[in-house]
C-alpha cells in the first residue's frame, strides 16, 4: 500500500500539470511554469519513491524562497507565523512509518499541498503559506475557475482505507472552510469545474472499476445537489 500511495500522488501531479487553460476550466493545479518537462523529470516513467522525490525537487526549485528540504525534513515558510517543518520517519515499524513530500503549490490559494504516506494509505495537508492554517483531506485538489473555492476528491473503492467521495471548501481571507462533504458509492474521477457553481465527475463503478457515466453537482441555495 505504501508504494501505491506514492504512485497515486505522482499520477495526480502529472495529470494536474498536463491540464491546459480552456474556456472556464482552471489550471491552478499547475505547480510549475515548465509542466511539459515532467517526462524528463521522471525519465518518461513512474518509478515509485524515486519519481515522487524528483517531483518534489522540481517544486522546491520553483519555490526555493518558501520551501526547502534538509535530509528527511521538509521546511515550509509561513509569512505571518512560525515556519513549519515535517520530518519523515522511515522506520520498519509499520505504526510509526510516515513520509512527507511537497507535491503541489496553488498560487491562488497561497497553499502548499503536502502528501503524507503511511505504511498503509495516505492523506494530504493543505497549508496556507500566509497564515499557516491547514486542513487535512484524503482527496486531491482542484480549484474553481474564480478561485473562490476548491474541490477535494478521493476514490477508494478497493481498500476502503480512506474516504470515498468529495468535499467542497470555500477559500477566502486565507482561510478554508468546508461547505459540503458527500460520501459516494461510486468512485469520483477526472472532475471538471463546468462553472464556478457546477462540477462534473466521471463515475467509476464499484463492481468492475470501469467508467460508468458521469455525475454533475450544482450549487443551489448554498447546497451542492446532484442533477
Amino acid at each position: 500500500m505504501k508504494n501505491s500511495a506514492l504512485i497515486a500522488a505522482i499520477l495526480v501531479f502529472i495529470m494536474s500539470c498536463g491540464q491546459k487553460q480552456e474556456n472556464n476550466k482552471t489550471t491552478d493545479a499547475q505547480p510549475t511554469r515548465e509542466a511539459l518537462q515532467l517526462d524528463t523529470i521522471c525519465d518518461g516513467r513512474i518509478h515509485e519513491s524515486q519519481c515522487i522525490d524528483r517531483v518534489e525537487k522540481h517544486i522546491l526549485e520553483e519555490h526555493s524562497d518558501w520551501a526547502s528540504r534538509e535530509g528527511k525534513t521538509l521546511h515550509l515558510s509561513i509569512e505571518n507565523g512560525e515556519d513549519l517543518s515535517f520530518t519523515s520517519n522511515d522506520t520498519p515499524t509499520p505504526e510509526k512509518y510516515i513520509s512527507y513530500r511537497l507535491t503541489n503549490y496553488f498560487p491562488s490559494l497561497h497553499a502548499y499541498l503536502v502528501h503524507l504516506t503511511f505504511y498503509e494509505g495516505g492523506t494530504n495537508k493543505i497549508i496556507n503559506r500566509k497564515t499557516g492554517n491547514m486542513i487535512e483531506t484524503d482527496g486531491e485538489v482542484l480549484v474553481s475557475p474564480d478561485h473562490s473555492r476548491f474541490l477535494a476528491y478521493n476514490r477508494d473503492l478497493a481498500t476502503t482505507y480512506s474516504f470515498n467521495g468529495f468535499e467542497v471548501y470555500s477559500a477566502s481571507d486565507n482561510a478554508y472552510e468546508l461547505q459540503h462533504r458527500e460520501k459516494l458509492y461510486w468512485g469520483p474521477e477526472n472532475p471538471t469545474w463546468l462553472s464556478n457553481t457546477k462540477i462534473e465527475f466521471v463515475k467509476i463503478s464499484p463492481m468492475n472499476f470501469e467508467p460508468d457515466g458521469k455525475a454533475v453537482y450544482t450549487l443551489v441555495d448554498g447546497k451542492w445537489v446532484a442533477e
